[in-house]
């Protein structure tokens, strides 16, 4: 009797194990990509920054010459500081398991499900998080992108446990000083990290406002107002930077307001249709996962599906809309122009977040219909359903491992192609002031994909140029065909 309820045990968890393990292969592919990433661009003016004023003086330097972004500065350049250029290899890894981590974590203490079930989730979610985004390069594996944007959802993810804590929990005090140091800390990124979150919140602690039924919620308030503050006073910081002026400087005027926010109005929802559009396995992945996970959370005899949880849904998708608006109105309305890419990883995280709403809704409705424990329709029995699905789900992070274990041969041409650049610049610059080398760059590759303006050039006053200079201490460097 021992063993046949053992068997059946694992039976019933065979699913989401192999899920689990197959988005967590995907998720040790992408790192290990990681080690086959350079310096390139921004990382060589960050460089450069560090043998020019030292660590002390580079923050105030970028506080004063470009932007706000203090987080972002001070971990970038105390990566490089302890690290050198190995920083580039190290930061990524250290990005994707954070969200991992985070993720789960995030989990646990805002839903209380069950640990196994958060890892399944967890796992999924960060590896759709990952795929979806528009230039997973610029977002993650580069290295002053990655800290620009990547961080906040890490960050995040962990205010939402001091949150949790501090409303169930023994000393309060301290994690409502965490929520506000989180809140202050992921504001300093970048300035659309600062205006999604400030927003996210303002509208998470307008929701505890509402009349009874959100105790929930309701007694979350005093967490979410201290990560607001914490919000509020890095996004004062990074606005207050005497950088902005030079920035906007060489930036377009600012259109009118009324047509920044129409633009934002359409590219987010262009934005969003283009997502679903070019990621179908994603969607398909991540509202079955949410929905298995759900169905088998409330599948306890008697259960009924509370109008609660949709009433939830219709919230979250009024914040996941006014998130994914901020993430373009901040940059049409100062810079004139969409986004970049790299911002656009945000977007990914918040549709991501939403399918696993909605995923969610659909299981616990499927378990209140009573369709749990017994027979789906057909008589199929559902542990055999929903083990075939699992293990259908499961191909698609495992297509995602199997493409990049495809393509290491080139991204090991591309990073020896960057190796030997390294070394022609430093053997070329003994003696030499104005270093001329003949050099290529390596193939582009998902899912380090360059674009070709990232690389030196042949005008020794091309800004790429220019950094590169600096940070290998000559006057000038000009690229040519070899």
């Amino acid at each position: 009797m021992h063993a046949l309820a053992a068997r059946r045990i694992a039976a019933s968890w065979l699913g989401p194990v192999v899920l689990t393990a197959s988005a967590a292969i995907a998720l040790v592919a992408y790192g290990y990509s990681a080690l086959f990433v350079r310096y390139v661009a921004d990382d060589y003016c960050m460089g450069a920054s560090l043998g020019d004023f030292g660590w002390a003086g580079a923050q105030p330097h970028w506080y004063e010459a470009w932007s706000g972004r203090f987080a972002a500065t001070g971990l970038e350049t105390s990566a490089q500081q302890l690290l050198g250029p190995s920083s580039s290899n190290l930061l990524p890894i250290l990005l994707i398991v954070g969200l991992f981590l985070a993720t789960w974590l995030a989990l646990r203490e805002v839903t209380q499900i069950e640990w196994r079930l958060a890892l399944v989730l967890a796992s999924v979610g960060s590896y759709a998080m990952l795929r979806a985004a528009p230039n997973i390069f610029e977002s993650i594996f580069w290295l002053t992108g990655g800290i620009a944007y990547g961080p906040l959802t890490v960050l995040m993810a962990l205010a939402a446990v001091a949150v949790a804590r501090a409303a169930r929990r023994g000393r309060p005090s301290l994690w409502l000083s965490v929520a506000a140091i989180l809140g202050f800390i992921s504001a300093g990124f970048s300035e659309t990290a600062s205006a999604l979150q400030v927003t996210g919140l303002a509208l998470l602690v307008a929701f505890t406002l509402l009349p009874a039924g959100w105790s929930r919620l309701r007694s979350l308030r005093l967490g979410l107002l201290f990560a607001f503050a914490g919000s509020l006073a890095g996004a004062a910081v990074v606005i207050a930077a005497p950088g902005n002026a030079v920035r906007q400087a060489a930036l377009p005027p600012h259109p009118s307001v009324f047509h920044a926010l129409r633009q934002a109005v359409q590219l987010s929802a262009e934005f969003t249709a283009g997502l679903v559009q070019h990621n179908p396995d994603i969607v398909v992945l991540v509202v079955v996962t949410s929905a298995l996970v759900a169905y088998r959370t409330h599948r306890s005899p008697g259960r009924t599906l509370n109008r609660q949880a949709l009433w939830s849904l219709l919230l979250g998708t009024a914040l996941a809309s006014a998130l994914m608006f901020m993430c373009f109105f901040p940059a049409l309305w100062f810079m004139s122009a969409p986004p970049p890419d790299r911002t656009l990883i945000f977007g990914s995280v918040i549709l991501v977040g939403w399918l696993g709403a909605a995923g969610w809704w659909i299981g616990t409705t499927l378990a209140g219909r009573r369709l749990a424990p017994g027979r789906w329709p057909g008589r199929v029995p559902a542990r055999a359903m929903m083990l075939g699905a699992f293990l259908l789900l499961a191909c698609v992070p495992l297509a995602t491992a199997a493409s990049i274990y495809r393509h290491q041969d080139s991204l090991a041409q591309q990073a020896r192609s960057a190796d030997l650049l390294d070394q022609e610049i430093t053997a070329a610059r003994v003696g030499h002031r104005n270093v001329v080398v003949g050099w290529s760059p390596g193939p582009n590759v998902m899912p380090l994909v360059i674009g070709p303006s990232s690389y030196p050039t042949t005008d020794p006053n091309n800004w790429i140029n220019g950094c590169m200079a600096n940070y290998y201490q000559i006057n000038s460097l000009e690229v040519v065909a070899p």
